[in-house]
């Protein structure tokens, strides 16, 4: 039995690797070149008892809380749990 903790996973992706990824599974380049599009250049706020503060760049990790974000984390866990079985049976 294996225990992976996926708390915060979108977090800690890399949009590289996640690219990379998806060329490996097939996914016509336009669709990866989408992804990759939605997925820089983003920006956040802080909400204070003053208001908002400035933007600030978003660098890691993938957007979250969007119908995208749902697909990208199945396909992330699928490739983790592929290579878990991978490590697992290279040791037996």
């Amino acid at each position: 039995m294996c225990f992976i903790d996926l708390t915060q996973a979108l977090d800690k992706v890399r949009l590289t690797n996640v690219i990379t990824l998806l060329h490996y599974e097939g996914m016509h380049s336009n669709i990866t070149r989408i992804i990759k599009e939605l997925n820089t250049k983003n920006y956040t706020y802080v909400t204070t008892a003053q208001g908002f503060s400035n933007k600030i760049p978003v660098t890691t990790g993938i957007r979250q809380k969007d119908s995208l974000s749902f697909i990208l984390f199945n396909i992330i866990k699928n490739e983790i749990t592929n290579e878990g079985k991978k490590l697992v049976e290279d040791t037996k």
